[in-house]
């Protein structure tokens, strides 16, 4: 396994569309695809062909360790029978590490630089609508005929 390309194989790691959660994914077969979630109330399985899941990206990411609690950067992926990344971990003098893909959890960032920086804040054009949305609900409520 070279990467993530995408592929929602044993062992990667999975985000839920609808639900700002992870899982692994623990089995592959019979059209199915079943997932242990961090959290509850998600459902176990789905069907492979419509699956919403999306396989998370994590070259170039900082992530938690999750059996350690360690902080890392993603390096690059390791050839592996299932998913697994190349890590730098700065603590203990500092020193790459592999790691299964399923043990890692992106860093939840808050702060807005930050985002902006990561390219995760949206485009001018979502903003642009959320503005306009913004704009007809407030009209909406003093203008009876709108």
């Amino acid at each position: 396994m070279t990467g993530n390309n995408g592929e929602i194989v044993v062992g990667a790691l999975v985000q839920w569309t609808e639900a700002d959660t992870y899982g692994e994914v623990i089995q592959v077969e019979n059209g199915m695809v079943h997932v242990r979630w961090d959290a509850d109330g998600c459902p176990p399985q789905f069907r492979a062909a419509s699956a919403p899941l999306v396989r998370v990206d994590l070259l170039g990411q900082t992530v938690t360790v999750k059996a350690t609690g360690e902080t890392a950067a993603v390096m690059r992926p390791v050839e592996s029978s299932t998913p697994a990344w190349q890590c730098f971990v700065a603590t203990g003098g500092g020193q790459n590490k592999n790691f299964s893909e399923a043990d890692l959890r992106p860093v939840q960032v808050n702060d807005p630089v930050e985002l902006f920086r990561q390219n995760r804040i949206g485009s001018l054009k979502q903003y642009r609508l959320q503005e306009a949305t913004r704009w007809y609900r407030g009209l909406h409520l003093y203008d009876e005929l709108v």
